[in-house]
């Protein structure tokens, strides 16, 4: 954890992101999950459904494949 103050001054704690994770989406139609490659819209690669900030749910989620 981070002690971060917000613009108001306000102390928060801020959990660092590991190594490991990348942000991307979890589609709200199929509930698959894929990176979002640095783009703020993407189509779900698995059922094609335009995924951005508001339509899909933004997630934390490893970028090692086991």
């Amino acid at each position: 954890n981070i002690l971060h103050t917000d613009e108001r001054g306000r102390r928060n704690n801020v959990m660092e992101r590991p190594d490991n994770a990348e942000t991307g989406f979890k589609c709200s139609r199929c509930g698959g999950m894929f990176g979002s490659h640095e783009q703020s819209v993407i189509s779900c690669p698995f059922c094609g459904m335009l995924c951005d900030e508001t339509s899909c749910r933004v997630v934390d989620f490893s970028n090692e494949e086991y």
